[in-house]
């Protein structure tokens, strides 16, 4: 009996660190960057330097440049459509880059 409730417990305290942590957010950045929809650069790296190497999506479409805003020492870069309205995704903060 004692140990009926672990698993409900360890799945609302998995839910508090995922959220605590945006382990969900970094996954999916993770996982685009996997598949080249997202450029990932060192800290040390400039971004004007790779700007030509990131893909664009959307080339009919007008576009801003997006910073993922993770905490660890890389810089996640993507183009999303001018009229997306994005702030966050999944607890990972969105800025729009606005010069390079």
């Amino acid at each position: 009996m004692v140990y009926s409730s672990f698993p409900f417990t360890q799945t609302i305290l998995h839910s508090q660190a995922n959220k605590d942590n945006n382990i969900l957010g970094h996954l999916i950045v993770f996982a685009l960057e996997e598949k080249d929809y997202i450029m990932q650069l060192d800290f040390k790296e400039d971004l004007e330097d790779h700007l030509i190497n990131i893909k664009n999506y959307w080339p009919d479409t007008e576009t801003n440049l997006v910073q993922f805003i993770l905490v660890n020492d890389q810089q996640y870069y993507t183009y999303v459509p001018a009229s997306a309205d994005i702030s966050n995704i999944y607890e990972v903060p969105v800025k729009k880059v606005d010069h390079v």
